[in-house]
């Protein structure tokens, strides 16, 4: 699912939240924002996987409960997703760490948001990208939330891919699959980065929330990550019900509430 085409540039009010979208040329982005005249509120930015938007229900309607908190939340479809701009073949660890970098300087400069009080929130592949954020300095110490994170590219790939494909991926080639085309870019980057060195770094107070039922990254990743964490605040729920994606009814109950009594303590 993608962030709705028809909501584009205007305001509504849905279930007492009110909901600004705006598309520009880049990239489609709904803001979620609290009815209440308090300003400096808490935000959280969600980051979605590789070739995802950011208008699954999972995260919709955490937006909506968030907004019901007094917290203000930002979606987006990075570019080749959804209603942005580009192909999914341009999609690359940099494309996307540039758009939400883009949505995070949107959601600072909120009158309403707190920019010191900023949750990052990533899926899958947009926990790496959450990751990568925080190291670069920009939200040092801000809290983080990695949902089903698949960070250790250099052990994901090959469990992913078949000798031949990775072949595919060696000569600079892209790849079409079942789930769309795969950018040679993307492998590159992906088995290059010591992204799991990089988790040793991390000292935000960080959340990891992973499937028990996850077929693509197996519940034995979120362990090695939790084990590897940097920060002395860490925390691992595993809903043993879930699957990757943690969109049925029950993963998103869990995820609205595991992620509202974690904000409450590190906001």
């Amino acid at each position: 699912m993608s962030l709705k085409k028809e909501q584009k540039n205007k305001e509504d009010i849905i279930g007492g939240t009110l909901i600004r979208t705006s598309n520009s040329k880049e990239s489609m982005r709904i803001v979620y924002l609290p009815r209440t005249q308090a300003s400096q509120v808490p935000g959280v930015l969600m980051i979605p996987g590789y070739k995802n938007s950011g208008g699954q229900r999972k995260f919709i309607e955490l937006a909506e409960r968030l907004a019901q908190e007094g917290i203000v939340s930002l979606l987006f479809d990075p570019r080749g997703c959804g209603y942005s701009a580009g192909k999914q073949e341009q999609i690359s660890i940099q494309s996307m760490f540039f758009d939400a970098q883009s949505a995070y300087n949107i959601l600072a400069n909120l009158q309403q948001v707190d920019r010191f009080k900023i949750c990052l929130l990533g899926h899958s592949l947009g926990a790496l990208i959450a990751m990568k954020m925080h190291l670069t300095g920009v939200t040092v110490q801000k809290p983080l939330i990695w949902l089903s994170p698949a960070i250790d590219q250099q052990q994901l790939i090959p469990r992913w891919f078949d000798s031949y494909q990775l072949k595919v991926f060696e000569e600079g080639k892209d790849l079409g699959t079942a789930k769309g085309t795969v950018s040679s870019a993307y492998i590159k980057e992906a088995l290059a980065g010591d992204w799991m060195g990089d988790v040793s770094k991390v000292n935000a107070p960080t959340l990891i929330i992973h499937g028990g039922k996850d077929e693509d990254v197996p519940p034995s990743y979120a362990h090695a990550i939790y084990d590897k964490l940097g920060s002395e605040k860490k925390r691992l729920k595993v809903i043993q019900r879930a699957d990757h994606k943690m969109e049925s009814d029950y993963a998103k109950q869990m995820v609205i509430d595991e992620t509202i009594k974690f904000l409450k303590e590190h906001l």
